[in-house]
């Protein structure tokens, strides 16, 4: 996985360890959550997160980074689909984020599918249908939500282990294509199909 590097001077992130978040910012993601890990982490100097995308809790997601002095956050606003590998390229993690709350149980949030593909480890805290996907994976590493010192730990810990990264990587980036690409999807789809309305199942039916 090659760095963009035109992208990369552009934002002044050369040398960065990144955290990238790419999505939504809702108040069902729990984005302080990460903001206040960004205040844990203030003195790692080459450490900065990158938030790319729009929602309706950015204004104030901002507001607090300010309050927090958090220079080693940074936001960029939406960008189109076909611009996001240029963004991924520059992830030493991606990171997925939700609140605690029943209704994220059944959450499976659109962002760990291109994480997972990107190849960059994911980091994600949350419960639910969304953390067995990304344990099943075994690209990223699964947190509880809203326990900021917990994922600044697990930062630091990934940062630190370059193999282990490497190896979410490659596991993440298999299963996305092994599952989650058009043509593996195409391809079980054919196969239920053709399972479907095989003579034996058609005989099958017949007897009832």
């Amino acid at each position: 996985r090659e760095k963009d590097g035109e992208l990369e001077e552009e934002l002044g992130l050369q040398g960065k360890y990144i955290i990238l978040y790419a999505g939504t910012m809702g108040y069902a993601h729990g984005i302080e959550t990460a903001l206040e890990a960004a205040a844990i982490l203030k003195s790692e100097e080459d450490i900065v997160f990158l938030f790319v995308g729009d929602g309706s809790e950015r204004p104030r997601l901002e507001h607090l980074a300010r309050e927090k002095d958090l220079s080693n956050v940074r936001f960029i606003d939406f960008q189109p689909l076909e611009v996001m590998p240029r963004y991924y390229s520059l992830a030493s993690l991606s990171l997925s984020t939700l609140r605690r709350y029943k209704l994220s149980e059944g959450v499976r949030p659109s962002k760990i599918f291109p994480a997972l593909a990107s190849g960059s480890p994911l980091v994600y805290v949350g419960e639910g249908e969304g953390a067995e996907i990304v344990r099943e994976s075994s690209g990223g590493v699964v947190l509880e939500p809203e326990n900021p010192r917990l994922l600044a730990d697990t930062i630091i810990r990934l940062k630190n282990d370059s193999a282990y990264c490497r190896e979410l990587s490659i596991k993440g980036r298999e299963f996305v294509q092994a599952n989650y690409s058009w043509q593996s999807i195409i391809r079980k789809w054919l196969d239920r199909l053709e399972n479907d309305f095989s003579p034996e199942r058609s005989r099958n039916k017949n007897e009832f």
